[in-house]
């Protein structure tokens, strides 16, 4: 797992991903190492979060308001999700990329 990943970062998809919807899931293709991933629907609602930018924080906060669930476990498991999307190179830190996909 990517180490150093907080609630204070800003995660945005990496430009040259591409995505598909299944229904209420999503399937990524990232070209880094062509690989395809499944995104469940709650790691799909995610996903949809990313855009706009915004920090963790305000993303897990959001959740856990929208589904009545705990801060801290949604914190969790967002952090998790993310640092597996950062490892695999379907995002990157704000930063870091080199252009900022559309609001989707």
């Amino acid at each position: 797992m990517t180490a150093g990943v907080t609630l204070e970062d800003v995660l945005v998809p990496q430009p040259d991903v591409h995505v598909v919807a299944l229904g209420d899931e999503k399937v990524i293709f990232v070209p880094r190492d062509e690989t395809l991933q499944r995104l469940d629907p709650l790691a799909s609602i995610v996903w949809d979060c990313l855009l706009p930018a915004a920090p963790l924080a305000d993303i897990a906060t959001d959740l856990a308001e929208a589904f009545g669930a705990d801060r801290q476990q949604v914190s969790t498991d967002l952090l998790r999700l993310a640092a597996d999307l950062l490892d695999s190179g379907a995002l990157v830190r704000a930063g870091d990329a080199a252009e900022l996909p559309p609001d989707a």
